[in-house]
């Protein structure tokens, strides 16, 4: 049993945990690259927006930026200031002048969004160590109960995956919250909400899909801090985590994609004045769940996928952008084509996922090579980019593995085989990835499949 009364008593009376660092740099230092990062964070604003803000900054005092890092400093989240609704823009403007890292201004955000979503006396603020600088263990539960499966399956006609299945080991976790000991003091804390959303959320579906990484706990959800959700994926991935890039204002599908190019995924933050979408992935995304569905999914799903991966699909939604430029100068329909570059670009590939190659049902006859899913996925998302169109327009739609149907589809197949250079590996990687198929799908026709054709024509092209 989790004691959050007697816990959250400990930020009371704790101030500067002794021996620990507060990590906050000299402003001169930071300012210049904060100002960049500043520009990055607010760049994607509509104009009005932007200017607004701005306006608001100009309003900040150096008295203001000061209460804001004690307020920090001392793990205060209750002190006066944040009852008063200009403290984002304080944040922002601390932010902007190198007194507060980054990551310290994204937790804020966090921590705001669910005040005013809920109310400042609905959130509970459980810190990570206690005053003599051990862990606190009632917080390392809290996180240990969000990081197991759901117990869901994510795939129709697929088990469970295990509740069991451990993001990290209990080594692993005490590392990772050790690990912020010399954060700024703003990341040692982790917030609880008893209160949620209304349900058929973009959430419902994230935990269906078999995840819950710092969400749901016992008696309500959490809310992490941006340093802890970095060093977990730090700590998950090791190069290939996908760096957490900030910003305010959605991201254009272009942004996405720049930002794979850069090895991170955007996570948009909600902040006054600002507008984001209600939506995220065709669901309700109501304040804080459009965050972390950027920042507790997608950013997951990138960092299960190698750079090297989300390079080779980067270039063929180059090559299929050009494509389209093609069949729309001959007044010729390329919705197939926008869909599919638009999902690749998404990146949303639960096969990548390792709890679900994992699978028994996936060892048939051994476990699946993470360097073949490249393959299938290239391949059945253009069957995929199909039965959404299909489903548009009201269309009856195929739920197990698609097939090809159209002229269209081999058509979009042969420019994805002309994009990559060709080589025995990557035939090899096919071939194996093509049996595999078979052995899950015995009644299904794979010689029809999107993946045989791909492979065909990679071959014709040698």
């Amino acid at each position: 049993m989790f004691n959050l009364n007697a816990t959250a008593s400990i930020v009371n009376n704790s101030g500067v945990i002794p021996g620990f660092s507060s990590a906050y740099s000299a402003p001169e230092i930071n300012s210049l690259k904060h100002q960049r990062r500043f520009h990055e964070l607010t760049r994607r604003l509509p104009a009005q927006e932007l200017e607004n803000l701005n306006k608001q900054l100009t309003r900040v005092t150096e008295k203001d930026i000061q209460t804001l890092l004690q307020a920090l400093q001392m793990g205060n989240w209750s002190a006066p200031l944040f009852h008063q609704s200009h403290y984002p823009f304080v944040a922002l403007e601390a932010f902007k002048r190198g007194s507060i890292e980054e990551e310290s201004f994204g937790t804020v955000m966090l921590y705001w969004v669910n005040c005013h979503d809920f109310g400042t006396n609905e959130i509970q603020t459980i810190p990570l160590f206690n005053t003599n600088g051990t862990v606190n263990e009632d917080a390392e539960k809290l996180i240990e109960s969000t990081l197991y499966a759901t117990g869901v399956s994510p795939f129709p006609k697929l088990p469970a995956i295990p509740k069991t299945h451990a993001y990290l080991d209990k080594k692993q976790l005490r590392e990772l919250i050790l690990g912020l000991k010399n954060s700024p003091a703003s990341e040692r804390f982790i917030f609880v909400r008893k209160k949620d959303y209304p349900t058929g959320n973009i959430g419902d579906s994230i935990y269906a899909s078999g995840l819950n990484i710092f969400h749901r706990i016992p008696g309500g959800c959490m809310i992490p801090s941006i340093s802890l959700v970095r060093d977990f994926y730090q700590m998950k991935f090791g190069k290939e985590a996908a760096k957490i890039n900030l910003l305010l204002g959605p991201s254009s599908t272009l942004d996405i994609e720049n930002s794979h190019r850069l090895g991170m995924r955007d996570v948009a933050l909600h902040f006054p004045g600002t507008t984001l979408p209600d939506e995220a992935d065709n669901q309700n995304a109501p304040g804080y769940l459009f965050t972390l569905h950027d920042l507790l999914f997608h950013v997951y799903l990138v960092s299960r996928i190698p750079f090297e991966h989300a390079q080779r699909f980067m270039k063929v939604v180059e090559r299929v952008r050009e494509y389209i430029d093609i069949r729309q100068k001959h007044n010729l329909d390329a919705r197939l084509e926008e869909q599919y570059a638009a999902l690749l670009i998404d990146m949303d590939f639960q096969d990548y996922r390792e709890e679900n190659m994992a699978l028994e049902g996936y060892r048939l006859p051994h476990e699946r090579k993470m360097e073949n899913v490249f393959w299938s996925t290239l391949a059945t998302y253009v069957g995929d980019s199909m039965q959404i169109i299909k489903a548009s327009e009201n269309l009856p739609t195929n739920t197990e593995l698609p097939l090809i149907e159209t002229q269209e589809e081999r058509n979009l197949l042969d420019v994805v085989a002309a994009t990559l250079p060709r080589n025995k590996e990557y035939s090899q990687q096919m071939e194996e990835e093509l049996s595999f198929l078979k052995r899950f799908n015995p009644h299904i026709e794979m010689e029809k499949s999107h993946l045989f054709y791909l492979l065909k024509k990679w071959k014709s092209l040698s």
